[in-house]
């Protein structure tokens, strides 16, 4: 069919050269949105993630090497064999491939260690007293044992050598002693007589 022919059965038929042009239009926009997520979306083109971990914060963040990434702190933990700032967890992983602008997620380590709540630990057992100890982080000072009826059971709570109420704040690390009851031989037996 040659142009002149087409030319004349569109004129013949406007509603097919209408529909004809619809269609390529559609089609050219559909080309031109999918290229154009393609350029914006970056798609195929990823970096290698470098590792960061051993490194200072402000080393990475403010070295123009990385300015592809977007730095995030996602949590910041006490570990006193770490500088304060060194970044010792990041997500992405090293080694992964990511595209530019990625987000990326740094755990800190930082030496100064933080407060915690000292827990209510008298008439718990020890062994729960010990328990919820560990889970703060706190260290624990052998047990003072005193005669009791209760034994096993917490009798008071020393930070120091002091009472320490339940809330008061303590550094992570801390030692805490407990005083814990335990019985005796021949102590606190019941000496009134039976009738």
């Amino acid at each position: 069919m040659k142009l002149k022919n087409i030319k004349k059965y569109i004129k013949k038929y406007p509603m097919i050269g209408r529909l004809l042009v619809a269609f390529l239009i559609f089609f050219g926009l559909i080309l031109i949105t999918l290229l154009g997520i393609k350029i914006y979306t970056r798609h195929g083109i990823e970096l290698e993630l470098p590792d960061f971990t051993g490194q200072s914060y402000e080393e990475v963040v403010y070295n123009p090497q990385y300015d592809d990434y977007e730095f995030f702190i996602l949590d910041s933990v006490y570990n006193p064999k770490r500088k304060n700032g060194e970044i010792i967890e990041q997500k992405p992983a090293a080694k992964e491939f990511v595209k530019s602008g990625r987000k990326i997620y740094l755990t800190l380590a930082v030496t100064e260690p933080p407060l915690v709540s000292m827990p209510d630990l008298v008439n718990l057992s020890f062994r729960q007293a010990e328990s919820n100890i560990k889970k703060l982080g706190l260290k624990m000072n052998p047990p003072i044992y005193k005669a009791s009826l209760y034994e096993n059971a917490v009798l008071e709570q020393l930070y120091k050598g002091r009472t320490i109420e339940a809330g008061t704040e303590i550094k992570m690390g801390e030692s805490v002693t407990l005083v814990v009851g335990k019985k005796t031989s021949g102590e606190f037996e019941d000496n009134t007589d039976d009738e």
